[in-house]
């Protein structure tokens, strides 16, 4: 019965390999296009149709990754065909090619595993399901690690990736049948580990760190945030137009200041002018208005790249927020894009 180590490993020859350093799967000219808890997630949610052949879910994963990463199909298809002499991709990798041009909008996120179990669970070669179970439960243990095994050079096995993926381009040989194909997916299945949680949107800056607080999943990066502002100091901003005596006369008025009286009013003998001020006939001038500030915006921008992920992300997060919160009580719009 295949076990897990030899159903995970990398070969030798293989267009992909582990990154050691980072727990990263990278295409053989340097694109990362996985990270491990990721992969394993993955498997754990195909187990329910069966695991496919690991290096064709590898290959589907390479091909989906990013938005500029058009050249990874031509580098996966000069390592599982070498022989290959034509510049373009060859019929038996189609299927590469039409996953790289979708919009990458079903290439992200939820959808990404939407498209990957969409694509897999037309293969007709699958693990059994005995052998999907057990692979699943020792994936799933907190005490095995199974990232970065090898294996040696297996031609034959190349063969049967290519066949898979000729059959999975047969399949679905345009874009259009792919996303077809994905509307009919039912969502309400997916567990992904990688799924952040829907937070509600609170206004009271107090009440957003409490709730962050509570829960399990971002608890820990909740206890960051006050240690972050504590360093933090942004100056008060005022939307409104200033008060200071700018600008030309506008105006007059029988109502105003005293400073603002008109030179002529102090013409008047003092019983006339105090009559005036009581019976509000005297005069002021208004000034113009000064024009409002500009509303100003605060964008954080954060790296969200696979590299982010662990600590790194945990301690932008929690700086993202310390400077949202901070900027709520200073008058600031803020906004936090992460690319």
């Amino acid at each position: 019965m295949l076990n897990t180590h030899d159903y995970i490993k990398c070969y030798r020859d293989s267009f992909w390999h582990w990154d050691s350093k980072e727990r990263f799967a990278v295409v053989k000219d340097g694109i990362t296009f996985a990270y491990w808890d990721e992969i394993r997630s993955y498997l754990v949610n195909l187990s329910t149709i069966g695991l496919p052949t690991f290096d064709v879910f590898m290959a589907v994963m390479a091909a989906s990754v990013g938005d500029e990463f058009h050249q990874v199909p031509l580098t996966i298809q000069k390592h599982l065909c070498p022989s290959a002499t034509q510049s373009g991709i060859s019929s038996d990798l189609k299927i590469l090619e039409t996953i790289n041009s979708l919009d990458p909008t079903y290439r992200r996120g939820e959808n990404r595993f939407v498209l990957v179990t969409t694509l897999l669970e037309r293969l007709n070669v699958k693990l059994i399901e005995l052998v999907s179970k057990k692979i699943t439960e020792e994936l799933t243990d907190p005490d095995k690690d199974f990232f970065g095994i090898y294996g040696p050079e297996a031609a034959h096995h190349r063969h049967r990736v290519v066949s898979q993926l000729k059959a999975l381009g047969n399949e679905f040989p345009t874009s259009e049948s792919i996303i077809e194909a994905m509307l009919g997916f039912d969502r309400n299945a997916i567990n992904l580990d990688s799924r952040l949680p829907q937070v509600e949107e609170h206004k009271d800056a107090s009440s957003f760190l409490e709730q962050l607080q509570k829960d399990l999943q971002t608890e820990k990066m909740a206890a960051l945030i006050p240690y972050v502002q504590s360093g933090m100091n942004f100056p008060i901003h005022s939307r409104q137009s200033s008060e200071r005596p700018e600008g030309g006369v506008s105006d007059l008025s029988n109502k105003g200041h005293f400073d603002q009286l008109i030179v002529s009013e102090f013409a008047y003998d003092d019983d006339y002018f105090l009559s005036r001020i009581v019976n509000n006939e005297a005069l002021y001038f208004q000034r113009e208005k000064a024009k409002n500030r500009n509303e100003e915006e605060l964008c954080v921008l954060i790296d969200s790249s696979l590299y982010m992920w662990g600590l790194p992300k945990v301690i932008a997060t929690a700086i993202a927020c310390s400077v949202g919160m901070k900027e709520e009580k200073a008058s600031l719009d803020c906004c936090v894009v992460g690319d």
